[in-house]
């Protein structure tokens, strides 16, 4: 038989050296740059807000997405309003005071209040 000392095999299975480390790498990292959220956010903030149509090329996203992030920013109690273009697309935009006091009608827009 040989001289070979295995008690060490199966002392480490399984765990890894990397723990610390990892932890302090997701503390200090800095973001990467704007979400597919803020820059459709950016789109709604407009004075003409985004189209769907919009909103998918900006985010690569299929439409019931962009859909699902519209009710997503109504459940956080954002104020959205839908307008009729004169194309006659629908378009959204993020309510505010500077684009309430812009708005030509009341009579034109829907505003979407948060359920």
């Amino acid at each position: 038989m040989t001289d070979i000392d295995v008690t060490h095999i199966g002392d480490s299975a399984g765990k890894s050296d990397h723990g610390p480390t990892r932890k302090l790498r997701k503390q200090h990292r800095t973001p990467a740059g704007p979400t597919m959220s803020d820059q459709a956010s950016k789109l709604l903030k407009r004075p003409r807000g985004a189209t769907i149509a919009e909103l998918c090329t900006a985010t690569g996203w299929q439409p019931h997405s962009v859909r699902a992030l519209l009710s997503g920013l109504r459940k956080k109690g954002v104020s959205l309003v839908r307008e009729t273009r004169k194309t006659g697309e629908g378009s959204y935009r993020i309510a505010d005071a500077y684009v309430e006091a812009a708005s030509p009608s009341a009579s034109t827009a829907a505003v979407i209040e948060a359920a």
